[in-house]
């Protein structure tokens, strides 16, 4: 691949990553984020310990390190932290999609396609537990199409 090609694409998912975080930055807020805030501000490196048979909080084990680091900045940070993970979940999807084969046009309309989604987009601009899960599906779907 010639260096042009790597710096358009390199283009390209810089622009996809900061409209995802303009997005986060720009929705409203939800009232269900309070809860995985505030799990992973207070909480310390277990959030949710005596709750581990309700959904299994992946993102707030993930920042529950990191969000004493950033006291008072816990919902920029997260949020852009939940749109980085769905710019790279999509990055994997088109990965997986073009080492299944898929011709480059139809895999970028396929992914154009799924960041278009209203159900993406949400958890993508949320702290909640969604695009973690997304992003470790997309990685294991890639890793399954390399091991074919």
């Amino acid at each position: 691949m010639s260096a042009q090609r790597i710096a358009a694409h390199a283009l390209i998912w810089t622009a996809v990553a900061g409209a995802l975080v303009l997005l986060a930055l720009a929705n409203p807020l939800n009232g269900d984020e309070d809860q995985w805030i505030g799990a992973a501000a207070l909480s310390g490196s277990r959030p949710f310990a005596d709750f581990l048979h309700l959904q299994t909080p992946l993102q707030t084990y993930l920042w529950a390190p990191l969000a004493p680091l950033l006291a008072g900045y816990n919902l920029i940070a997260m949020r852009i932290a939940s749109a980085l993970m769905g710019a790279a979940m999509l990055a994997l999807v088109y990965l997986a999609q073009r080492r299944f084969g898929v011709e480059r046009r139809i895999a970028v309309l396929c992914t154009a396609l799924l960041a278009c989604c209203y159900s993406f987009q949400f958890g993508a601009a949320v702290i909640r537990n969604d695009v973690l899960p997304a992003l470790l599906l997309s990685a294991a779907l890639l890793v399954a199409m390399l091991a074919l």
